[in-house]
């Protein structure tokens, strides 16, 4: 059985010369830099660095980058529209991105096979507006009826009469005020006449007496 050691100087000769394999193709597009910097690559393992020489080596080939590879998965999950979870995904490392390429497709596989069709994406909804309907307005309109106090009925009655009455009221005080005009008033003492002088009777002429 070929051991890691014996693997790497059978396809890459030397450890040294596995490394800078691995760092060609571990590019921002594919490899998201979580090696430690004091240790980095040349410290792995031999096992680890022949599988992140091949994981980045198939991810190149079928995908090209990262992105790319996030799309697939999403449309095997039958997730495309879901900006948030496939968002989240960007975030994953690659070798964790290729298990769920792997799983996915496995089961988008089994589901051709067995007959199932493929679920469409659902369309994003626009967020709706809600225009204030008239059942809503009409419980504010009779609570503002039951808030304000109703007049009891004879009160109605009374204030409808109360015109009535104040201008039958009105009627007289202004006859009083056009007879008043009319006749000379009472405090006022009347313009005193004075008699008008008696002729004196005219004298009578006697007649006279012949000599």
């Amino acid at each position: 059985m070929a051991t890691p050691l014996s693997a790497v100087k059978e396809r890459f000769e030397s450890k040294e010369k596995l490394v800078a394999a691995v760092e060609k193709l571990a590019t921002k597009e594919l490899w998201i830099g979580r090696v430690n910097d004091v240790k980095g690559l040349k410290r792995a393992s031999n096992r680890k660095l022949i599988r992140l020489h091949d994981l980045l080596e198939d991810a190149k080939k079928r995908f090209g980058n990262r992105d790319k590879l996030i799309e697939s998965i999403a449309a095997l999950a039958q997730r495309p529209k879901d900006k948030d979870w496939v968002a989240s995904l960007a975030g994953y490392p690659l070798p964790q991105l290729l298990d769920m390429h792997r799983s996915f497709d496995r089961a988008a596989k089994q589901r051709a096979a067995a007959g199932e069709p493929e679920k469409k994406p659902k369309k994003e909804k626009k967020p709706m507006v809600k225009k204030p309907s008239a059942k809503a307005q009409a419980p504010k309109a009779e609570a503002a009826k039951v808030e304000a106090p109703k007049a009891a009925p004879g009160k109605v009655e009374a204030k409808k009469a109360e015109p009535k009455a104040e201008a039958k009221k009105a009627e007289p005080k202004a006859e009083k005020k056009a007879e008043a005009k009319s006749k000379p008033s009472a405090s006022k003492p009347a313009a005193s006449k004075e008699p008008v002088a008696k002729k004196a009777p005219a004298a009578k002429k006697t007649p006279a007496k012949k000599a």
